[in-house]
């Protein structure tokens, strides 16, 4: 069992992934990642996504948890908001919880995000959903 041992400047969490359909594995894996010591005081989404997006918007406000949806800003950054905006979401976030679908499949954006936050030192932990 993996023990955390975070400081106060880690308790916002970044959460991406694949539009899962099924509410319970994100929810089982967040509150198991919470039973090791996990803080998690805010979560970080990209928000308006279908999928893990809307079932951390769920489980943060089931659990009272704070939540930051960071958009993209397609009219400031074009086509380059998403990558933008995924930066931006690691950059305010003390780790990355990263789910996968069951196959091991993810997409293009959950790659990217997962290089981003490694770059800058920014722990990341793998769930398969």
């Amino acid at each position: 069992m993996v023990k955390f041992k975070f400081h106060d400047s880690l308790d916002k969490v970044a959460v991406i992934g694949p539009r899962v359909k099924d509410y319970s594995q994100v929810d089982e894996a967040i509150a198991r990642l919470r039973r090791q010591g996990l803080r998690i005081g805010t979560f970080v989404t990209r928000g308006g996504k279908t999928g893990t997006d809307a079932h951390v918007r769920r489980y943060a406000t089931a659990h009272k948890l704070k939540l930051t949806e960071i958009r993209s800003d397609y009219r400031k950054f074009g086509c380059g908001s998403a990558m933008v905006r995924d930066r931006i979401i690691v950059e305010q976030s003390g780790c990355v919880l990263a789910f996968v679908g069951i196959q091991g499949t993810h997409a293009k954006g959950t790659e990217s995000v997962v290089a981003y936050a490694r770059s800058k030192g920014v722990p990341v932990f793998w769930e398969v959903v």
